[in-house]
């Protein structure tokens, strides 16, 4: 089972005042190991394996044996995450043709893009005039002409084509407040996700039920920076 790095590194880096510059040292030590990985066109690609998952192991009674070995930390004999199953990034509009070949070495079978309708067309530099609702998603990926193709699939929590410009830049101030604001955008992306989160959960289960005969693939979620929607559904 890979190591995460030190937490206590990423705890002091991640305390950094807002407007102050980051040790440059660390930040470099910390973003060359697990649980980051470099996919060349993508930034803040992530493992999700080794995170812990003891209150899962509580609740449920889970030992560790012959099926769960792969999934306990040698240091902290805990339960984690299973690596090279689940990850999470940015959006991938700048993925470049070595990201694509790293996408396959880590057996991503499916992308699960969380952006809105909005996001996608903006930073996909969509024309008005097309109306295709998939444009703007890297929908090479699935017919690609050497190698298996990944599936894209575009999974927004909700709807926002219809906000007004003050309503999108009230749930923007949302994150001015803080702890308190994030909190409340998570609580927000829980009670409208159902459907989102449903879909991942389903391919993920899909994978894991497949047999000995046949491996399943990975899936990797994204929104625009890679934190917070990622963030919600790694959790879940």
């Amino acid at each position: 089972m890979p190591q995460l790095p030190a937490m206590t590194s990423i705890v002091e880096l991640a305390s950094t005042p807002i407007m102050e510059h980051l040790d440059e040292s660390k930040t470099r030590e910390i973003l060359s190991n697990l649980p980051f990985i470099a996919v060349p066109g993508v930034v803040n690609f992530r493992d999700v394996g080794g995170l812990p998952i003891t209150h899962i192991q509580q609740a449920h009674g889970i030992v560790a044996s012959d099926d769960t070995k792969d999934q306990v930390d040698t240091a902290t004999k805990r339960l984690v995450v299973k690596s090279g199953r689940l990850f999470r990034s940015a959006q991938l509009n700048a993925l470049t043709p070595q990201g694509v070949e790293k996408l396959h070495a880590l057996n991503i079978g499916a992308i699960f893009d969380f952006r809105t309708t909005v996001e996608v067309r903006r930073y996909g530099k969509v024309p008005k005039d097309d109306t295709n609702p998939r444009s703007g998603l890297p929908l090479f990926l699935e017919t690609l002409e050497s190698g298996e193709g990944i599936q894209v699939n575009h999974n927004p929590l909700k709807d926002i084509t219809n906000l007004s410009n003050e309503q999108w830049m009230a749930k923007l101030l949302i994150y001015g407040k803080g702890d308190e604001g994030f909190a409340q955008s998570y609580d927000e992306m829980l009670e409208s996700g159902g459907k989102s989160f449903g879909n991942v959960l389903r391919y993920i289960f899909e994978q894991a039920t497949l047999g000995e005969e046949q491996e399943g693939k990975a899936c990797l979620w994204h929104c625009h920076g890679g934190c917070s929607s990622p963030f919600t559904r790694m959790e879940i």
